[in-house]
């Protein structure tokens, strides 16, 4: 076999062969890459859909949970009974001391709490009297985050204590319509 017939054999035969060989094994790997990339996003959308599923229901059960909070407390004819709404709505929102007060001058007063104030060995420090200059939304009082609520007419004050800082704006409605609840039953009993 000549040098002329071993490249037209090269050129004719043995390099397409060799296209075609190397184009067939990439298009594989490929098919088999592709198939698994596919999986992999078919997971990833399915893991997605699940988390985003799982959290709108989650949604829906905390605003049921609210909403029947709310409900009970619209039954509630003493303050000591209304206190017991501001309790639920505290340890709903993952909170494990309340303290609310009213403003008197330039003076918060302390009304209710579930704090004993007595106990020096309490973890919690709560003031009978919080001054208005002081006030402060959201601080650190050792292992705890202090949240506080201001009443729309800056009247009240809820003082939430909890291991994690609370998006209390969320809950302005709710804080609302129990603080205006309290505000009538006060007045009912004076």
């Amino acid at each position: 076999m000549g040098l002329f017939e071993s490249i037209r054999y090269f050129l004719n035969v043995y390099l397409p062969q060799s296209i075609l060989n190397t184009l067939s094994l990439l298009s594989n790997i490929m098919n088999d890459t592709l198939g698994w990339i596919l999986f992999v996003l078919l997971l990833c959308f399915i893991y997605i859909s699940y988390k985003l599923y799982a959290h709108q229901e989650h949604l829906k059960h905390h605003e049921f949970e609210l909403n029947e909070i709310l409900f009970l407390s619209t039954q509630h004819e003493t303050i000591d009974a209304l206190n017991k709404s501001f309790l639920e709505l505290l340890s709903w929102l993952n909170g494990s001391y309340y303290s609310l007060y009213k403003l008197h001058g330039e003076t918060y007063v302390l009304l209710s709490s579930n704090i004993d104030l007595d106990d020096e060995n309490f973890p919690v420090s709560a003031s009978l009297h919080l001054r208005a200059s002081e006030y402060k939304i959201s601080y650190t009082s050792g292992n705890f985050t202090v949240n506080a609520y201001q009443s729309n007419n800056k009247e009240y004050i809820i003082s939430f204590y909890g291991k994690k800082k609370i998006d209390l704006d969320r809950y302005r409605g709710t804080f609302e319509s129990l603080l205006s609840q309290y505000d009538a039953l006060s007045r009912e009993d004076k």
